[in-house]
């Protein structure tokens, strides 16, 4: 886990962020940063989840979240998404035999978790363009950059 900046200090609002995450969690409720913000901040849902995500990539935040869901023994060891896991991996049919189904995406949930999963590869292009022409030839450059990314 990434340490703690000393650069950043949550601001109220992102604390209670946190604290009504938690809570929500702890209550049964899915795990909805975005909701959160959603509520804290009085913003509609897409604002909330575009600040939600800004929010996760601050190491801060996202430090004092985990660290906030482990006290509540919310994540972690012996805590209640671990004793769902595990139930998961015995998860069984109505007639007692093994879900494998079931079984296989508990699996797979407990890798991504687990960071076994590379993560995804995204190709990116930049461009520069300083512009000395005529606009028909500015309209066939940008003709020729249009096909040029279709391919």
């Amino acid at each position: 886990m990434p340490k703690r900046s000393k650069k950043h200090k949550l601001t109220p609002k992102e604390e209670a962020v946190i604290v009504e995450t938690v809570r929500s969690v702890n209550e049964g409720e899915k795990f909805s940063v975005a909701r959160s913000v959603e509520k804290i901040y009085d913003v509609k849902k897409t604002s909330a989840a575009a600040m939600a995500s800004k929010k996760m990539r601050n190491d801060d935040f996202r430090l004092t979240l985990l660290t906030a869901l482990e006290n509540r023994n919310i994540i972690g060891a012996d805590s209640k998404v671990e004793q769902v896991l595990d139930e998961g991996l015995e998860a069984t049919t109505l007639g007692d035999d093994p879900d494998y189904r079931v079984r296989l995406d508990y699996a797979k949930e407990i890798n991504k978790i687990a960071g076994v999963y590379a993560p995804e590869k995204r190709e990116t292009k930049s461009m520069h363009l300083n512009l000395d022409m005529t606009e028909e030839e500015l309209d066939k450059k940008i003709k020729e950059l249009s096909e040029e990314l279709q391919d």
